[in-house]
């Protein structure tokens, strides 16, 4: 049991690791402030079941300034099937760590609610949606 939580936190711990990389090698940071990134900030949080026409939704109001940055990476199928055919593989592995420690804390996930904690429902559940991820992966990967 203890053997399946340390392969689950190690696949944690390398699809975040990936994901940094792959923020830093690919992505692209935006940052912004202001009264207009404060007022989209509280428009976003405001309970938006209240109809629009309500008196208190349209006399909200922000005063100061608000802060945002946002952080965006990406790579398409098209391009992982390029660059691991290339042999580039400093260049892929971010996005490798990034499936490879999903599917890793997916399924070691699952080995350990089947196995050490018991949980059966749970554990199949999971281990049938890692299997599902896993297909749609290889099969994106081979239309590629």
């Amino acid at each position: 049991m203890a053997a399946l939580l340390v392969l689950v936190g190690a696949s944690l711990l390398a699809m975040l690791a990936g994901g940094i990389a792959m923020v830093r090698q690919r992505g692209t940071t935006e940052r912004r402030s202001g009264a207009e990134i404060g007022a989209e900030l509280l428009a976003e949080r405001q309970d938006t079941s209240t109809p629009p026409d309500d008196a208190a939704w349209s006399t909200s109001t922000f005063r100061g300034k608000g802060e945002a940055l946002e952080a965006q990476a990406s790579i398409t199928m098209d391009e992982f099937k390029a660059l691991i055919l290339a042999r580039q593989w400093r260049r892929v592995a971010p996005s490798l760590c990034m499936i490879l420690g999903l599917l890793g804390f997916m399924l070691f996930g699952a080995a350990a609610l089947l196995v050490g904690l018991e949980q059966k429902a749970t554990g199949w559940l999971m281990l049938a949606v890692a299997v599902y991820a896993a297909g749609r992966i290889a099969i994106d990967f081979i239309r590629a």
